[in-house]
C-alpha cells in the first residue's frame, strides 16, 4: 500500500512538474511575442516622431533660406533642406513598409498626399528666391501656400503619431 501511494504522489508531482514546464514555457513565447511586438510598435513610433522633427527643422530652413541674402548662407541652408528631405522620404517609405493594418495605410498615404503640395510650394518659394531674385514673390508663396500646405502636412503626421502611441499603449497593457 505504501509503494503504491509513493508511485502515485511520484505520478501527481511529475505531471504537476510538467505542466508547470509547459506553462512557464508557454509563458515565456507569449512574452517574447509581446515584447517583439512592442519593440517594433515603439520603432514605429520613433520613426514617425524623427520624421516630424527633421519636417520641424526643414520648415525652420526653409523659412530662413527664403529671408536671407546671404549666397553663402544659403548654400548651407539647401543643403541641409536636401539631406532632411531626403531622410523624410526614406523614414515615409519605411513607415510605409511596416504598415499592418487599413488604418495604418490611410494614415501613411495622407502624409503623403499632403506632402507633395508643401514641397512643392517651398520649392516654388525658393526659386523665386534664389534663382529669380524675386524676394516678395517668395515670401507671398511661403505665406499664402506653403505655411497652410505644412499645417495640413504637420496635422496628417501629427494623426499618424497618436496612431502609432495609442497602439504602443494597447501593447502595453496587453502585456500587463
Amino acid at each position: 500500500m505504501a509503494l503504491r501511494l509513493v508511485v502515485a504522489f511520484a505520478v501527481l508531482i511529475a505531471l504537476l512538474a510538467g505542466i508547470g514546464q509547459f506553462g512557464i514555457r508557454r509563458m515565456q513565447t507569449i512574452d517574447e511575442t509581446l515584447g517583439d511586438s512592442r519593440g517594433r510598435l515603439l520603432t514605429d513610433l520613433e520613426v514617425a516622431r524623427r520624421a516630424l522633427a527633421l519636417s520641424n527643422d526643414n520648415n525652420s530652413v526653409i523659412t530662413q533660406i527664403v529671408l536671407v541674402k546671404d549666397r553663402a548662407l544659403i548654400k548651407r541652408l539647401l543643403a541641409t533642406r536636401s539631406n532632411n528631405s531626403k531622410e523624410i522620404t526614406k523614414l515615409v517609405e519605411e513607415s510605409e513598409r511596416h504598415c499592418d493594418s487599413e488604418k495604418e495605410n490611410k494614415l501613411v498615404s495622407a502624409i503623403k498626399r499632403t506632402r507633395n503640395p508643401y514641397v512643392e510650394s517651398y520649392l516654388r518659394a525658393i526659386h523665386l528666391h534664389v534663382d529669380e531674385g524675386k524676394h516678395d514673390a517668395a515670401e507671398a508663396v511661403l505665406v499664402n501656400e506653403t505655411f497652410p500646405a505644412l499645417l495640413r502636412y504637420h496635422a496628417a503626421w501629427h494623426e499618424f503619431v497618436e496612431f502609432q502611441n495609442n497602439e504602443v499603449n494597447v501593447a502595453a497593457k496587453q502585456a500587463q
